[in-house]
């Protein structure tokens, strides 16, 4: 280490500058169930679009205590609320009718598995002892 420079300022001399996000944050869906050892599962938000999800992509959970759960995405999956849904499909050409089903009755989920916690005003993140509330 240099004397001269911080260790952030090292670490940007040596890989380079931090790049600025592209874009804020964005909030694809609402944790609805799991467990520590299983996984959690996440509904998604009607915006998010499922194709752009895939098994190993990171994620980041909000707890409500501040705390952020950086995740990985392990499963994705189709699900309705009707399983009747699946043995007769609403009409997909109604573009009335598509927006209504997609997100209500028929949505994506999501299932992720906590990796790493970063408690708010903390700088070392660490292993995953407990849940997002």
């Amino acid at each position: 280490m240099s004397p001269n420079l911080t260790p952030e300022e090292e670490l940007a001399a040596y890989l380079g500058p931090r790049r600025a996000p592209s874009a804020p944050p964005q909030k694809l869906g609402l944790v609805v169930g799991g467990s520590l050892s299983k996984g959690l599962d996440v509904k998604l938000d009607r915006r998010t679009v499922i194709e752009g999800l895939a098994v190993g992509r990171y994620v980041v959970v909000r707890g409500q205590s501040g705390r952020r759960f950086f995740s990985i995405v392990t499963d994705v999956e189709l699900d309705s609320l009707n399983p009747l849904i699946e043995k007769s499909p609403p009409d997909a050409s109604d573009p009335f009718l598509a927006r209504v089903y997609q997100g209500t009755a028929v949505f994506g989920r999501i299932h992720i598995s906590p990796m790493l916690v970063l408690d708010e005003g903390e700088q070392e993140p660490r292993p995953v002892k407990t849940i997002p509330a």
